[in-house]
């Protein structure tokens, strides 16, 4: 195995690691979410933020492998598919396999990264929706015969008969 090809795998290797990590954060933040945890939001955001940095490097290093690689073969390689036929078959099936789990991983962390994304629009909503009512324009207040009245305070209940 060349040694950009076994740079190119390690890369890989350590990305999926990466990956691993990336979903098992998204998993925490759902279940903080949840429960309305700040502070576990927070932390588990910043964690996910410094594995982003991470993988962002790794892709880096990795797309330069490759064009090193086409230097090599002088040829013009763009894209880690072009590359697979001018390596050796079973370097060919490493990586090709090293991808697919890459790829199995990105698609649970998108998924894992909409329902997330889904509970903070709803708890966004929500508390919109809290915050209109307490800051209402239209107070009311309620005698007890239950008739409606207008007035310019806050929403109260006429207790007087």
């Amino acid at each position: 195995m060349p040694a950009e090809v076994s740079d190119l795998a390690a890369i890989m290797t350590q990305a999926v690691e990466l990956m691993d990590e990336m979903i098992f954060l998204s998993d925490s933040q759902y279940q903080a979410l949840k429960q309305g945890n700040i502070q576990v939001i927070a932390y588990v955001t910043g964690q996910q933020e410094k594995a982003s940095r991470q993988l962002v490097t790794l892709d880096y290093q990795g797309k330069q492998i490759i064009r090193d690689l086409a230097e090599q073969y002088g040829l013009a390689i763009g894209h880690f598919n072009e590359l697979l036929p001018y390596i050796n078959e079973a370097d060919a099936a490493m990586l090709s396999c090293q991808r697919d789990a890459l790829l199995t991983r990105s698609k649970k962390l998108q998924e894992m990264n909409q329902l997330n994304e889904a509970l903070v629009k709803q708890g966004l909503k929500y508390t919109k929706k809290v915050l209109g009512i307490v800051n209402s324009a239209d107070s009311l207040v309620y005698n007890r015969l239950g008739d409606v009245h207008g007035s310019g305070q806050p929403a109260r209940v006429d207790t007087k008969f």
